[in-house]
């Protein structure tokens, strides 16, 4: 009698959790087809969802600063920011920070025509903003090279003369940006 109470009492709770994972492997509707997200597409094209972008009234921070949310300097109407996105576009970028004013490089090495494989050399860049003005000291920037010799690495700042080259390309090519903007106006 004993043992078939044992086995009475040991089905209930294998049937339990039986019934319990039958229920939960029900299919429901799928949460992605409901909310915010149902039947949005995401255009894979960055232009073109700019464009749409500015033309709603820009980014999300001008729309903030419309709205008086924030006094945010550093937009994609800066052309200071622009020209720095175009003069780093060949080197990956590590971190962006519109509100922080700051661009950081990842290391960049282009070592496809180098003679000697076994030293390798690659640049990293900081670039802060310091104001939105056009003008050379409204950017201050710090490069630094590592220089590997089959895998002996050392860091030490760049050369002046790499900074200030990127300087003024950045100040060239945010003139540039100016005049087209001008032009479109």
């Amino acid at each position: 009698m004993l043992q078939n109470y044992n086995k009475k009492t040991s089905f209930f709770p294998i049937f339990f959790i039986f019934l319990l994972l039958t229920l939960s492997c029900t299919k429901k509707e799928e949460a992605s087809n409901e909310g915010i997200f149902k039947n949005k597409r995401i255009n894979p094209n960055v232009d073109e969802r700019a464009r749409e972008s500015a033309n709603k009234g820009g980014d999300i921070i001008s729309r903030m600063k419309k709205n008086n949310v924030t006094t945010y300097e550093f937009s994609t109407s800066n052309v200071l920011w622009r020209a720095t996105l175009k003069s780093l576009d060949f080197m990956p970028l590590l971190a962006v920070d519109y509100a922080g004013g700051v661009i950081v490089t990842d290391w960049y090495g282009n070592n496809l025509n180098s003679a000697n494989k076994a030293v390798a050399e690659e640049i990293k860049m900081t670039i802060r903003f310091l104001s939105n003005e056009l003008s050379i000291s409204s950017i201050d920037i710090k490069s630094f090279k590592k220089k590997c010799i089959q895998n002996n690495c050392s860091t030490s700042p760049a050369d002046q003369k790499l900074n200030n080259d990127l300087k003024n390309k950045i100040i060239e090519m945010a003139r540039k940006i100016s005049i087209e903007d001008e032009r479109k106006k």
